[in-house]
Formats: structure tokens, sequence, C-alpha cells
């Protein structure tokens, strides 16, 4: 091989490789999986929940997870719990830490749940708040999980107790990310729903028997609603 055929395909590898980084990283920018770092992260400020009954999150365990942030960001295959009492989503630091991100997540699966933020209510509530999507279709149905704090005290007794209380809330959008609340009832559902198919789910639900204070089966009541 001659000098001048040697200098040509060394050339030629040297752009070969930079198209291959330069391709990686704009993957990378585009919301492809990215490393996450402590400096993404903050230590967790605000009061600690002591001396009260139970958990302000979600689940007790570490689960792994996606993440999308607001800047477009993914991360994949980290360390997430979710406090649903201050809607604050958590990942786990190289040292075992808990932190926060510094960049919001707007969306962000635990195993096959999606929870995402960035709907709007009427009353301008939760604002922050992760809603778990349960059907993410033309009508999106959508619950809000909560923990709140409840005293009690004991019949003849000084001492108050504080525990943590779950709750749920169910909403559906449709037009955009307006929020409209919904209980797991049937005229509550059809009353939130528009538009002329909504002859079609009534006739649907009195065909079939659906237990409507199973999230499964509202999800058939969604997915039948677009498919008409």
């Amino acid at each position: 091989m001659t000098l001048s055929k040697t200098f040509n395909f060394r050339f030629l590898i040297l752009i070969a490789c930079l198209f291959q980084v330069e391709n990686a990283m704009s993957q990378a920018g585009a919301g492809g999986n990215m490393l996450l770092n402590d400096n993404l992260g903050r230590p967790i400020a605000g009061r600690e929940y002591v001396d009260i009954k139970g958990s302000p999150f979600l689940t007790e365990d570490w689960i792994k997870g996606i993440v999308k942030l607001e800047n477009g960001d993914t991360f994949k295959d980290i360390d997430l719990k979710l406090n649903v009492k201050d809607y604050i989503l958590l990942f786990k630091g190289k040292n075992n830490e808990a932190l926060a991100f510094v960049k919001k997540p707007l969306e962000f699966r635990l195993y096959d749940r999606l929870f995402r933020t960035g709907y709007n209510l009427a009353d301008k509530s939760d604002q922050n708040a992760y809603y778990e999507v349960l059907y993410d279709g033309g009508a999106k149905l959508l619950k809000l999980i909560s923990k709140d704090i409840k005293e009690a005290r004991e019949y003849n007794s000084a001492t108050t107790t504080k525990t943590f209380v779950e709750t749920a809330k169910y909403y559906i959008a449709i037009d955009g990310n307006s929020l409209v609340e919904i209980t797991r009832s049937k005229n509550s559902i059809l009353g939130a729903l528009k538009g002329p198919k909504v002859e079609q789910v009534k006739k649907y639900l009195s065909e079939n028997k659906l237990n409507l204070k199973d999230d499964a089966d509202l999800v058939k009541i969604f997915a039948y609603y677009d498919s008409i």
C-alpha cells in the first residue's frame, strides 16, 4: 500500500469514528438513555416525618424505573421512590442517599406503571402532582394517589396518634391536559364523557358485567370509547 493510500485509509477511519461519536451524542441529547450522576440531584429539603405511623412513599422499596425530565433527558434503569405526600420523585445516589431531581421529571415508569405530571385542574390544586396513567389514549384515565396525615385519639387517652392514610381520586382528560374528576360509578363516567359516543358506551356498560371498582375494568371502558 502506497503512502498516499495509507493516509487516505486512516483519514476515512477517523471520519467514521467522529461520525459515530457525534451520532451517539445527538441521540443522548434527543432523549436517549444517559448516565445519571449525583450532580443532577439535590439533598431532600423540608421537614422530616417523625412519630407518624406508616410512610409518605408509594412503595417502601426502591424500584427500577425510567425517567424523562423537563429538558428531554431520559434515564433508564435507576432506583426510584415516589413521595405521594409531597409529590417528590427521588432517586438513589451513589452512596445510597435519597436525592431529588434538580430538573423536574415530567413522566416516569415504575415497572409497568406510568406516572405523569402537567395536568390542569379547575381549582388549580395539585399542580405538581404525579398522576398514574391507567389508560393513555384519546381519552386518558388517570389515578391520583396521595397520602395525608390523620390524627386520632383513643377514648380516655391524652395521646394523639398520627398515621399516613392513602386515598385515590380518578380523573379523565379528553381535550388536552384539562381534567374532570369522576367517581367509579356509571353515572359519573357517562356524565364526564363527551359527544355521540356516550350512548354507545352506555350500551356497552349495560351489556357487560364490569366491576367499576376495579381499575382493569375501568380501563376497558375507555379503550372501548376510543375504539368507536
